[in-house]
């Protein structure tokens, strides 16, 4: 007589120590999509500020006093 591996009579907690596993791992994959997606949102999906012109650039680096 054969029988399917894994529906031995000797571990009864099997099937559901196995079931706890894989939903354990499909919630553990589904929270890394949404938190790869929540970063790529912030990094990317974002309008980039606007970028400084050589005037701005200048108006920092120039001392603001009068040559005396």
């Amino acid at each position: 007589m054969s029988t399917t591996p894994g529906t031995d009579a000797g571990d009864p907690g099997t099937g559901t120590r196995r079931r706890r596993i894989l939903i354990a791992l499909a919630v553990v994959i589904i929270v890394a999509i949404v938190v790869a997606a929540a970063g790529w949102w912030y990094f990317y999906g974002q309008p980039a500020p606007e970028a400084p012109t050589i005037d701005n650039a200048l108006q920092q680096l120039l001392p603001t006093d009068p040559p005396e």
